[in-house]
């Protein structure tokens, strides 16, 4: 019986796609991946997931988990042979935490195939290491989540939307720092003002492919940071353009570098990205930063990784790998 046969008996004939246009799982969420998988299928619950590990296992086949297919560093699409795993934040996080801090259990399929059911949602919980944290971290590459137990806060009673301005950055990490502001007084005023937050990222793709990076920097830092690195880069590419927004307050910052007005994005990527990152990256160390907040790594960022990490640091991942997925089953050639 062939794979795909396998997986068909697994988790039924409808849900086995090896045919027709599966673009929106094969191609990543900016466009710059796409490639081509030998099937993509849709299991309904964890004991059919398990069932396509082991199939997978059995047939030496790789196996990439997706969930939305949202990511950016190239880690959700298969390779040329998502939310809770790369515990993401959002606008919302300085009030309600990251993913991680909201998730009180998961469920996880192991490479083995097997199912851990460690989805009881205890607050405190303090028998060996934790298996939970590691999945949230994981990007797929140690097993499949297929159920979580989150925590819940009450509905606001009101909510009310301001925006404010600041003179610099370095001013908007003081206190009376304010020099102008507007309260929304409607829903409609309401939704232009997120429409100046939410927009930014269609506008960069509108503009053509960017640089983008995902920084996380103790809140003090980040002025300088944005100081340096934007002097750093402009000393090498004149005209370059800056975009860097996003969650000032828990220190993170998508900091996206795009070409000059004139210059064609897809040459600027093509000729120059490695050494933007690097730039960048080299910017990061002696702030204490780190190169991923939220997104994770992939592969956009898994050669950087080994660069950016001290061996005490990555002997242990790697020897989680292998004691957890011995045959590089899951996700592989991410992270590590």
């Amino acid at each position: 019986m062939t794979l795909v046969d396998e997986l068909r008996t697994a988790v039924g004939v409808d849900h086995v796609l090896n045919a027709g246009d599966l673009s929106a799982w094969e191609v990543d969420w900016r466009g710059r991946y796409r490639v081509r998988a030998l099937a993509v299928v849709r299991p309904v619950n964890a004991a059919q997931v398990a069932a396509v590990v082991r199939a997978g296992v059995q047939h030496g086949a790789s196996l990439v988990p997706q969930g939305g297919n949202t990511g950016l560093v190239n880690g959700s699409v298969p390779d040329a042979g998502g939310t809770l795993a790369t515990s993401a934040g959002g606008t919302q996080v300085l009030r309600y935490g990251t993913v991680r801090q909201l998730c009180l259990g998961l469920e996880v399929v192991a490479a083995s195939g097997e199912i851990w059911h460690g989805i009881g949602g205890l607050h405190k919980d303090n028998t060996g290491y934790d298996l939970r944290d590691l999945s949230i971290d994981s990007e797929g590459t140690l097993g499949v989540i297929t159920g979580a137990t989150l925590k819940l806060v009450p509905q606001p009673a009101a909510v009310g939307t301001a925006m404010a301005a600041v003179p610099t950055l370095e001013t908007a990490l003081t206190e009376g720092c304010i020099s102008n502001a507007a309260l929304a007084a409607s829903l409609e005023q309401t939704a232009a003002m997120w429409r100046l937050r939410e927009g930014i990222s269609p506008a960069q793709a509108a503009e053509g492919l960017n640089i983008k990076h995902d920084i996380a920097l103790p809140v003090s830092r980040t002025a300088a940071f944005v100081r340096e690195t934007d002097a750093a880069l402009a000393a090498v590419w004149p005209g370059i353009r800056i975009v860097d927004f996003g969650h000032l307050g828990d220190g993170k910052l998508h900091y996206n570098v795009q070409a000059a007005v004139g210059v064609w994005a897809f040459d600027f990527l093509a000729c120059h990205e490695a050494a933007v990152n690097t730039v960048v990256y080299e910017a990061v160390r002696p702030h204490g930063a780190s190169i991923s907040a939220e997104h994770g790594t992939g592969v956009l960022k898994r050669d950087r990784l080994a660069q950016t990490l001290s061996s005490v640091a990555l002997q242990p991942m790697r020897a989680l790998k292998a004691a957890l997925d011995p045959r590089g089953t899951m996700n592989p050639s991410r992270v590590l």
